[in-house]
């Protein structure tokens, strides 16, 4: 018997488009779950990503707080080797210890030069620190070198003699600060008078805490040179935004982690 028309198996116009309306309904539902997950993961990421800033400048800055004056140990009392910065920031002196000379001369205080046994490897604009037995010590910066002679301009705490094994050693300087970029602020390290590189971005805030020897710690705003000497502990507080916007707000996530540490030079002086 031949199959009528109407006998023939199959959809109506009206069932393919009410099952491709579910179909839609079914993908769209899950494309937008998919969004959602997506981003809160971006959310959760950038979180992460703020966190792990924030954790390897801490660890940056504490490997070089920590090296501060290596190499002057029991030669002198503890250097200055943490200084403040005007702009909230830090400056940090350490000696290279590739680069002595032996005074050849004692030098009075007001002496414009120091007389040296070999002034190779000196040059203007260097920073030097003039120290003896006595656990005495100045830094200066050198304005012109001749023969025998490293020429400063400024006014010494002591006369150094030979006698008092004085000699003259290298300083390097890294210094940390916060440096506007773009409406934010980024971590910039720089070593001596090299450009500056970013250590950490999206920084919200840098703070620094000095602490001295008393018992308890006591904090203070360091100013003088003997109010630097008596720093012993230095307690890092970074504040870290994230890249972008917290999900569903108009304002980003922050991260905050603090770090106090003990410089290994003043550690081992006091």
């Amino acid at each position: 018997m031949p199959v009528r028309p109407e006998d023939e198996a199959g959809f109506s116009l009206l069932e393919l488009l009410v099952a491709s309306l579910m179909v839609v309904l079914v993908v769209g539902g899950m494309l937008l779950i998919f969004e959602s997950l997506r981003d809160v993961h971006r959310d959760q990421q950038q979180l992460i990503d703020a966190q792990m800033t924030a954790r390897l400048a801490l660890e940056q800055m504490q490997r070089d707080i920590q090296q501060a004056g290596i190499g002057l140990l029991g030669l002198l009392a503890p250097l200055t080797v943490i200084e403040p910065r005007d702009d909230g920031g830090i400056d940090i002196r350490y000696n290279t210890g590739n680069l002595t000379a032996r005074l050849d001369a004692d030098m009075g205080s007001t002496t414009g030069y120091i007389p040296v046994d070999d002034e190779t490897g000196f040059e203007a604009a260097m920073v030097v620190v003039i120290y003896d037995g006595t656990a005495s010590y100045d830094i200066v910066t050198l304005t012109s070198v001749q023969t025998g002679q490293l020429h400063h301009s400024s006014t010494l705490s002591k006369t150094y003699r030979v006698n008092e094994g004085a000699a003259v050693k290298r300083v390097r300087t890294t210094s940390y600060y916060l440096q506007a970029v773009n409406d934010t602020f980024s971590l910039q390290r720089q070593e001596d008078d090299a450009d500056a590189q970013p250590v950490a971005i999206n920084v919200r805030s840098l703070a620094i805490t000095y602490y001295d020897n008393s018992n308890p710690p006591q904090t203070f705003s360091p100013v003088t040179l003997a109010d630097q000497l008596r720093i012993r502990v230095i307690e890092l507080g970074i504040v870290v935004e994230t890249e972008d916007v917290r999900l569903n707000t108009t304002e980003k996530r922050t991260v905050g982690l603090s770090m106090r540490i003990t410089p290994r030079s003043l550690l081992l002086s006091s």
